[in-house]
């Protein structure tokens, strides 16, 4: 009869359930508030290139890395990897590279308003557009970041986002992204070009450096071929006009050049020589610097070095401007605390609704207060088959004092309600079966 019941802890559960929410953030827009990247620099004294950052990521995420740290950290080599000694996620088999890890680095930091309980793996997608070309990195669900696109590889024996072709790492937990390969992501190749005079004499020659970047090769006109090539040196014949000279010139700078780096070519109507120095380092982990210029041009004109291109661009010098985006799927937990309330036969079947009482006889009250105080049912209320209807539960807090001993006629079940502290409204009234067992979920979002 009573319509109170108590809820035992084992019907109380806390559910988990995860939400992800779409976030494009970039430095040009104003609704990415606090995205900043950053290069880091150990020991650096200059206030834009960071060292207490790097420091940062030594001692919680690299504790060692390249030989080059091992050696000024001696200390660190043992405890490399260990999932001891890194708040990093760690996984033997799904395992996070930490093997690249150098002097300097550049970091993407994002704030926890955008990733929230942490990035979801394999969502995680960096564009930079600043040096003319598209440069994507994504994770591969394991922290390791690569690029699907590159043009130069540290190895084709192996995957993309393998401990060697890997460029850097993503810390899902932190919202830390971090760029830490040295070598370059494409190279492009630099041109250079010269003019051939009208008419050119034995002393007339210009050089060109190879494509080793360090030997500088004379290329010198020779009009009686007399004379024969040297290490150093290297002879063209003077053509009847500067186009055939240019001819000349252009078939011997391809004679020498032979391993395809250095190449030249001529119009046909043209005395411009242009040259194109395609060298691609057979490890990115070499800089290729903008080559030097032609030198010592006698007898040429409007000459140019090899200075138009962009030799490459380094992983590192990503997101040092603000063209670049970063997309991921940011978790979102939301925790809902779930209540088992279950009705059993015989129980709830007294109604609270005041219009359900029958008039008390002889009373002289209002016809409201009656109603209030009666214990019975009204007489079209007591056939066998009625059963009330549930509307509304109510939980109460028995800590608290919500429930308390009453004497009070108005309340028919001997017990005064202050006030609830959890309302459940039911979409539709739910009539109270007689002989099955009835249970209602109910859930509150924490």
């Amino acid at each position: 009869m009573s319509i109170y019941k108590k809820i035992n802890k084992s019907d109380v559960s806390i559910i988990e359930t995860t939400t992800y929410k779409k976030q494009t953030l970039s430095p040009q827009r104003s609704s990415s508030v606090g995205l900043q990247s950053i290069k880091c620099v150990s020991g650096s004294s200059d206030s834009n290139l960071s060292s207490s950052f790097w420091d940062s990521l030594h001692v919680n995420f690299y504790l060692s890395g390249s030989s080059d740290i091992s050696k000024s950290f001696p200390g660190d080599s043992s405890r490399f990897r260990d999932p001891f000694y890194t708040i990093t996620q760690y996984d033997s088999r799904h395992p996070i590279y930490l093997n690249k890890f150098f002097k300097s680095a550049s970091i993407v930091s994002i704030p926890q308003q955008y990733v929230g309980d942490g990035i979801r793996k394999g969502s995680f997608v960096l564009k930079d557009t600043q040096y003319g070309q598209s440069v994507t990195i994504k994770d591969d669900s394991r922290g390791n970041l690569y690029a699907p696109d590159a043009t130069i590889s540290h190895s084709s024996d192996s995957t993309i986002s393998s401990s060697i072709n890997y460029v850097g790492n993503i810390f899902y937990d932190y919202g830390i992204i971090t760029l830490t390969e040295t070598g370059s992501f494409y190279h492009v190749p630099t041109e250079a070009s010269f003019v051939v005079q009208s008419t050119l004499s034995e002393s007339n020659h210009f050089f060109v450096t190879g494509s080793d970047l360090s030997t500088s090769i004379k290329f010198e006109v020779n009009q009686n071929g007399s004379k024969s090539d040297t290490d150093t040196i290297k002879y063209f014949q003077s053509g009847s006009d500067t186009r055939s000279t240019a001819a000349a010139a252009r078939d011997k700078i391809n004679s020498v050049f032979t391993d395809g780096f250095i190449t030249a070519s001529q119009g046909a109507t043209t005395s411009t020589v242009k040259l194109t120095n395609d060298r691609q380092p057979n490890n990115p982990i070499d800089r290729i610097p903008n080559y030097p210029s032609i030198t010592g041009s006698v007898g040429m004109t409007s000459y140019s070095g090899f200075t138009s291109g962009s030799s490459y661009v380094s992983y590192m010098d990503l997101v040092s401007g603000s063209s670049y985006t970063v997309e991921f799927d940011s978790i979102h937990n939301i925790y809902t605390r779930e209540y088992t309330v279950t009705i059993d036969p015989g129980e709830f079947n007294r109604t609270m609704n005041v219009t359900a009482r029958g008039f008390v006889s002889g009373s002289d009250r209002a016809e409201g207060s009656k109603l209030a105080q009666s214990p019975y049912l009204s007489a079209h209320l007591t056939s066998s088959d009625w059963n009330p209807y549930i509307t509304k539960i109510h939980l109460y807090d028995l800590n608290k004092g919500n429930i308390r001993n009453t004497t009070n006629i108005q309340s028919r079940h001997g017990r005064e309600v202050v006030e609830p502290v959890i309302v459940a409204n039911l979409p539709r009234p739910v009539k109270i079966p007689k002989n099955i067992s009835l249970t209602f979920k109910i859930r509150l979002d924490m």
